[in-house]
């Protein structure tokens, strides 16, 4: 639920900061970073992580930490009926209960002293606190509880006013931007080039309808706004260029904003930048992970319907929504110069999971990892 709200919550944001423009947006936005953020999750709540993301990684931690606690339990139970079975089992006398003792467990203190996810449960509480110092939360009313009474004098009624406008600081466009603005400060420019034999380059022939194509779509500024100190948007700038474009949806009057477009082979090209590049917090976005999702047996609610699984349902999903978002841009006829798309990641672990995805949901494309 907390990672459905995270992705819902971002979602939105995304929205909100293309829709709207001026002080109250640029501190919304500086709000929703602090708060909410626009990274993936952490494995494991971390001081520096925002509170939002930090509470999805405290469910996590929990969910896992019941689980293997569950397994820890079933493990002992087995091994104290071998134990039972065993003639020549003898317990030791200072562990007997009445000596202060735990008794025959099956080893499961020690198993769930030693268990590195129950371990770290400890920590989340001051994750939390530290994320929660940096932001400033709406206080509660001072209103005593009960019900209202109402005042014994009467309440003049108030008389309607009308409406006006917050005024601008500058003069108000006739329609606000449905993308950011473009800032004129950062200069344009292309993404990276491809690694050579990957992808086919346009031939001078085919140059001039694909930037016919190109010259005709919308820009836009970086998506999760800010400027190029966001190391986000570093990155996105280095491996993508300047600025986003927005390529057109079939049945959509708001289309699908890009990351930058490459003239040189028409691919569209996407950076996904992360935070723990080593990937030493193991990434939910690597082979290894989804492999040990998917190996887990499928949980079932009382009707024998599959339980919604954070990861699988939520993270996973969202990142099926957004490839196929891609093919159904790729597969309008307006868009007949795009060649491809290719997702550039700094994670060690990422460009492989989303060179499957790629491949999952047959959408024409590689994936590359670029430090």
């Amino acid at each position: 639920m907390m990672v459905r709200f995270l992705e819902d919550a971002q979602a939105y944001a995304h929205t909100a900061d293309r829709a709207h423009s001026g002080e109250a947006a640029d501190a919304f936005r500086a709000y929703f970073r602090g708060f909410v953020g626009f990274a993936e999750p952490p494995e494991r709540a971390q001081p520096d992580e925002t509170l939002v993301a930090n509470l999805v990684a405290a469910c996590n931690q929990l969910a896992k930490a019941c689980d293997r606690y569950a397994d820890h339990v079933e493990a002992a139970k087995r091994k104290i009926t071998r134990n039972n079975l065993d003639p020549f089992h003898v317990e030791m006398t200072w562990n007997q209960p009445m000596f202060g003792g735990n008794g025959d467990d099956g080893g499961l203190l020690d198993t769930v002293l030693g268990d590195p996810w129950i371990h770290q449960l400890g920590d989340i509480a001051h994750a939390l606190d530290s994320s929660e110092k940096r932001v400033k939360l709406p206080q509660g009313s001072d209103a005593p509880p009960g019900l209202h009474v109402p005042p014994l004098l009467p309440v003049p009624v108030p008389i309607p006013v009308p409406l006006v406008v917050a005024s601008f600081h500058v003069q108000p466009p006739a329609i606000l931007p449905a993308i950011n603005r473009v800032d004129p400060s950062i200069p344009g420019q292309d993404p990276i080039f491809p690694v050579p034999g990957t992808t086919r380059l346009l031939t001078p022939g085919q140059q001039p309808a694909f930037r016919t194509w190109l010259n005709s779509l919308n820009t836009g500024g970086f998506a999760g706004g800010g400027g190029t100190t966001n190391p986000d948007n570093a990155y996105q700038l280095r491996v993508s260029g300047y600025p986003e474009r927005e390529v057109p949806l079939v049945g959509r009057k708001q289309g699908l904003m890009v990351d930058g477009i490459r003239p040189v082979d028409g691919y569209l090209v996407e950076a996904k930048h992360v935070r723990d590049p080593d990937c030493a917090k193991r990434s939910f976005r690597s082979i290894e992970r989804v492999n040990e999702t998917l190996a887990k047996p499928v949980k079932v609610d009382d009707k024998g319907n599959p339980k919604w699984d954070p990861l699988i349902d939520g993270m996973y999903r969202g990142d099926e929504s957004e490839l196929r978002r891609y093919k159904s841009a790729m597969a309008n006829p307006a868009n007949s110069e795009i060649r491809g798309l290719e997702i550039v990641t700094n994670g060690k672990d990422n460009a492989a999971y989303w060179e499957s995805m790629i491949a999952m949901n047959g959408v024409t494309g590689s994936a590359r990892y670029v430090p």
